[in-house]
């Protein structure tokens, strides 16, 4: 009988963030944030990629262009000059940073490549023999990329319907 208590690494399958400060880097493989994670990790989990302010200078920079007291959003102002702010990008689990990279003008463009990885048992193969078990036949799954481009200082927020479907919330924004 087999006694481990979790997966081995070849049996997860994961899902990859990296981020290059541009194009050639990015066709260099030159990545300044590359994080992996498996899927049930993130299940549940708020995931996300955002900005915060690179030092100390640029916290007090950010609020002195914004207003204090009770704000709404008509009081924001419609433009902040990006030369002003250094942002450093964190990569989030839930409240707990995983990851940081930087730092960036405000609105100066990053590019990213977000993968799907599947185990290696079923990416490379078809037939996966579970302990004590009779073979079982599965499709063959392959690696899934996404290439987009980020703005400095936005917020990135990446779901995972890991049960086969949409809920009706990521569905909503779906459509």
């Amino acid at each position: 009988m087999d006694s481990r208590a979790t997966l081995p690494d070849h049996l997860r399958h994961t899902y990859r963030i990296v981020l290059f400060e541009n194009q050639v880097q990015q066709k260099q493989g030159q990545a300044v944030l590359d994080y992996i994670a498996n899927l049930p990790q993130l299940a549940g989990q708020r995931f996300s990629l955002t900005f915060v302010p690179a030092t100390a200078t640029d916290e007090a920079a950010l609020e002195r262009l914004l207003p204090t007291g009770d704000l709404n959003f008509a009081q924001l102002p419609q433009r902040i000059p990006g030369y002003l702010l250094k942002l450093n990008a964190e990569l989030r689990l839930g409240d707990e940073v995983m990851a940081t990279a930087g730092s960036w003008s405000l609105g100066s463009q990053l590019f990213s490549e977000l993968h799907y990885l599947p185990s290696t048992v079923l990416a490379g193969g078809n037939t996966y023999v579970p302990p004590h078990s009779a073979s079982l036949t599965v499709p063959r799954l392959h690696e899934e990329r996404t290439r987009t481009s980020i703005l400095v200082g936005s917020t990135q927020i990446f779901a995972f319907a890991l049960q086969g479907g949409l809920t009706p919330d990521l569905q909503a924004l779906a459509t």
